[in-house]
């Protein structure tokens, strides 16, 4: 697996379920190997994922947190990892206990909460996409007086009717010329024997 992305989201796996995992501490120890030559991505879920490993098995993992951290400190040139790689170095030095409690926490569920809407409401938000309607989810009724509503209905209608009216003068006067020229009349011949009589 070439790939950062599916590389780093295996490694992430290794990491939340170590204990789960018999052999993770050696998965995480061949990584550790070419920490430096990996993408930045896939360097802070090694690094995070041997932090976890070592949180929850402190005796096992005590090489693997000691080869890691100078990897991810003094070694590297990325700051996003240099920077997670003190913070976690300095938790785990001071605190562990309060470590454990950031790094382990328990992830919020994911809920996905669907807006479902009247189709009349609906409609109307659509119709007024570029109102404060559309923001507030609310019929411009509601909160806009019913006066400026009509107000601004006829002023629309208004402006429509003046755009009727101002047509091009090309337009005008193509329109004039068809009502003065007449239609030519329609002749029909006659055949050939009755002209000659």
């Amino acid at each position: 697996m070439t790939e950062p992305e599916p590389r780093g989201s295996l490694i992430w796996l290794v990491g939340e379920f170590a204990t789960k995992i018999k052999n993770s501490v050696e998965i995480l120890t061949q990584l550790t190997e070419y920490f430096l030559e990996e993408q930045s991505f896939v360097q802070l879920q090694i690094l995070s994922a041997c932090v976890k490993l070592y949180l929850l098995n402190p005796t096992d993992s005590e090489d693997l947190i000691a080869t890691v951290l100078p990897c991810a400190t003094e070694n590297n040139d990325n700051p996003d990892v240099r920077d997670r790689g003190y913070i976690y170095w300095r938790m785990l030095s001071t605190e562990p206990e309060k470590a454990k409690k950031v790094v382990l926490s328990d992830r919020p569920l994911i809920i996905e909460k669907f807006h479902t809407f009247e189709d009349h409401l609906l409609n109307t938000m659509i119709d007024n996409i570029g109102s404060v309607a559309s923001v507030f989810y609310k019929d411009p009724e509601s909160f806009i007086p019913k006066i400026s509503i009509e107000a601004t209905k006829r002023s629309s209608s208004d402006k429509k009717e003046e755009s009727e009216k101002k047509e091009s003068p090309t337009k005008k006067a193509s329109s004039e010329e068809k009502k003065k020229t007449p239609e030519p009349e329609k002749t029909t011949k006659k055949p050939q024997e009755e002209q000659k009589v």
